[in-house]
């Protein structure tokens, strides 16, 4: 049996174990949940319009010989974003090698002993080690993409900071002019016994409507949903015999479900809880994508739109590299006289460019 390492440096044998590992791997970019359009790109960069351009406008209606109003467009620059460029280069160890090598040597002795059966576990396990640095190659792109669009959906920001890319010279930030509230003015932030969570939310309804929105989703965080309990009016609501629900005083938790029976009742739209989403970044630490103090009040299905451009490579491949691509990202693999290396290349952006598709609410701040 030749050496995995040296199979896959023919071009359909490295992108054969890129596809095949993939189908049995448990990880999935967490945006797909979120996001189920995507747009590529000729350029490396997209036409967004301004958000007031974005909607689906009333036409104007003009007399029967009446001149068609002149509307003021945005100008070309306004027009452009960027659509982010990502990268990473792995060396793979003498430590990794030479255990791979270890563990090819064994199968390979103990290969004429095995059942069918035993042989194909043993080989996928032997497949599941050889794969590990590639698999960082293939997802580490997606996570990235992860981070961008749930940081635009809880905060309205796309932030890369020296924090979570520290290996690279790139840092930015950018406001994506969504629609934010506070806590009404005069009440408590959420936690507080004289928090006015319900006021908080009316207060987003009430704009969606003015906007000719109708809210289809409230998303928050579940030390979120905590905190909303801890207030007088939520509590002392529940002290009532609402239909299906009886709560005493001295309850120290509610329900969601008990929670969206009130909600109902009054005509506001539904609560649901976000499950943690923790990535790790470069340095070790990890973060949860799932912001608390905030909540999310969703107008559309879907916010945004995934934005993505070939890399170059893929048109013009190095010689003496081998590449797989996977869900739109080039991963390579090659050997030269320092060592064996895979990297990836991929170009994309989650957009989220529809004029008030959803609105963020603040929970930890309070309007003056």
């Amino acid at each position: 049996m030749n050496s995995i390492l040296k199979q896959i440096q023919e071009p359909k044998a490295f992108d054969a174990f890129v596809q095949e590992y993939m189908k049995t791997s448990t990880y999935k970019a967490l945006w797909k949940d979120e996001i189920n359009q995507i747009d590529y790109e000729a350029a490396k960069q997209y036409k967004a319009t301004l958000a007031e351009y974005q909607a689906a406008l009333a036409g104007s209606v003009i007399s029967k010989n009446g001149e068609k109003p002149v509307h003021q467009m945005p100008d070309f620059g306004e027009l452009l974003g960027s659509i982010g460029h990502y990268g990473d280069q792995w060396e793979l160890d003498n430590d990794y090698i030479e255990q791979l090598n270890y563990l090819e040597g064994r199968f390979r002795n103990r290969r004429p002993n095995y059942t069918e059966e035993q042989n194909r576990a043993e080989y996928d396990k032997l497949i599941t080690f050889a794969f590990r640095p590639f698999e960082k190659a293939v997802i580490a792109p997606q996570k990235r993409l992860d981070m961008l669009y749930f940081e635009g959906l809880f905060n309205g920001t796309q932030t890369v900071s020296r924090q979570n890319n520290v290996k690279a010279n790139v840092s930015y930030k950018f406001d994506l002019d969504v629609k934010k509230f506070q806590c009404v003015k005069g009440s408590k932030a959420w936690g507080d016994a004289d928090a006015t969570p319900i006021a908080d939310i009316r207060q987003v309804v009430k704009y969606a409507k003015s906007k000719g929105r109708t809210i289809q989703r409230v998303r928050m965080s579940e030390d979120t949903f905590y905190n909303m309990c801890q207030s007088d009016e939520i509590k002392s609501t529940f002290r009532l015999n609402l239909g299906q629900v009886t709560v005493q005083q001295a309850v120290p938790m509610l329900s969601v479900e008990q929670v969206n029976i009130y909600l109902r009742s009054v005509l506001l739209p539904t609560i649901s809880i976000e499950p943690d989403r923790f990535v790790a970044l470069a340095d070790g630490t990890s973060i949860n994508m799932t912001v608390d103090n905030r909540v999310v009040f969703q107008c559309a299905p879907t916010v945004a739109v995934m934005k993505i451009s070939d890399p170059l490579e893929l048109v013009d491949p190095l010689p003496g590299k081998t590449y797989s691509t996977y869900d739109d990202n080039l991963v390579g693999y090659w050997r030269d006289n320092t060592g064996r290396h895979t990297d990836y290349d991929m170009w994309a952006q989650p957009v989220f460019n529809g004029i008030n598709d959803y609105f963020i609410l603040k929970t930890d701040e309070v309007a003056k």
